[in-house]
């Protein structure tokens, strides 16, 4: 068992497109493994089959809408990253759960893989990459000098090899980086995406600072009696290389940042909610935050959002 939100849209990955007819199959792929689901809140709007939700949608001029994928082929997701063969990763998140319990370890998350092997815009193939995993919050393929995927499930940053590309776990979960906050029931350590810079890119959110540090070499060889030095990682954008095994912050402050991308000139932008939507992640910068002082006090004067507005009623409301 475990929890869904109670949003009405039943179809759980869509995908925008400029071109296209609209298509969609109901037929289910047979259940390779699921958890029962059930709602922890009282449903007061029916659910949405992914034909209406596809039917029902709004979209700018220009745009179509195609259902992927739906439930009960993929459940609970929280995340997604593409592969080099254009295959679809997905992140399922069982185990969030309500605030008194934060995660529950009675169940476990994992890590499936979608493939459209006959290209006709439909996810037809799947298979289990990973499962066994708990507070799954985001994933990441590949990388320099990797096969393989990235995830982030607090305290722990793991690397789950995939030597030969069968799209299945070679080994168990290597622990990359330990100490992400896992006390934390949202605003937690999420967003892992790489960089054109080669580096993992990350996000944390201010209701806790993680303490992290790289306990074991995967490339670097660590002297004996190696003891690794802890850094701190509070809410902002954070970044980890692969090849040199080191972390840092890369910009400090805001609330709780969500999705972040990069233009074409390598600078990278995000968004945040409560305190301003859009942020310039300008390294070593530090920014707004919601509450609570910036880790430097000598910092000179913090920096706000780069948007000309905010997306709600600025005056009735003071941060």
């Amino acid at each position: 068992m475990c929890r869904i939100s109670t949003y009405p849209p039943r179809c759980l990955l869509i995908l925008l497109s400029f071109a296209g007819l609209l298509h969609f199959d109901s037929s289910p792929l047979p259940l390779l493994w699921a958890q029962e689901i059930y709602d922890s809140q009282k449903e007061t709007i029916p659910k949405m089959t992914p034909a209406e939700a596809v039917r029902t949608a709004k979209l700018p001029e220009g745009f179509k809408i195609t259902a992927v994928a739906s439930e009960p082929n993929v459940q609970q997701p929280i995340a997604m990253a593409w592969d080099p063969l254009g295959r679809l990763l997905i992140a399922e998140n069982y185990t969030y759960a309500e605030s008194a319990l934060r995660v529950d370890h009675a169940l476990s998350d994992r890590i499936v893989i979608l493939e459209d092997a006959d290209h006709d815009g439909v996810f037809e193939n799947r298979k289990v990459f990973a499962e066994g995993l708990q507070g799954l919050t985001s994933i990441e393929f590949g990388g320099p000098n990797k096969r393989g995927v990235w995830a982030l499930a607090p305290p722990h940053l793991l690397f789950i090899p995939d030597y030969d590309g069968d799209g299945v776990a070679d080994t168990k979960p290597q622990v990359v980086v330990r100490g992400f906050n896992a006390q934390i029931r949202h605003n937690f350590a999420n967003g892992l995406r790489f960089g054109p810079d080669g580096w993992l890119y990350g996000r944390h959110g201010i209701l806790g600072a993680s303490e992290v540090s790289i306990p074991t070499a995967i490339t670097i060889p660590r002297p004996p009696g190696y003891v690794a030095p802890t850094h701190k990682l509070t809410c902002g954008i954070w970044r980890f290389h692969p090849i040199e095994e080191r972390i840092e912050m890369v910009c400090e402050g805001t609330t709780n940042p969500w999705g972040m991308d990069w233009d074409e000139h390598g600078n990278l932008f995000f968004i945040n909610t409560v305190i301003g939507h859009l942020w310039h992640a300008i390294p070593n910068s530090h920014l707004e935050r919601m509450y609570g002082e910036d880790s430097d006090p000598y910092a000179y004067e913090l920096i706000p959002q780069v948007a000309d507005h905010v997306h709600w009623d600025s005056s009735a409301e003071d941060w």
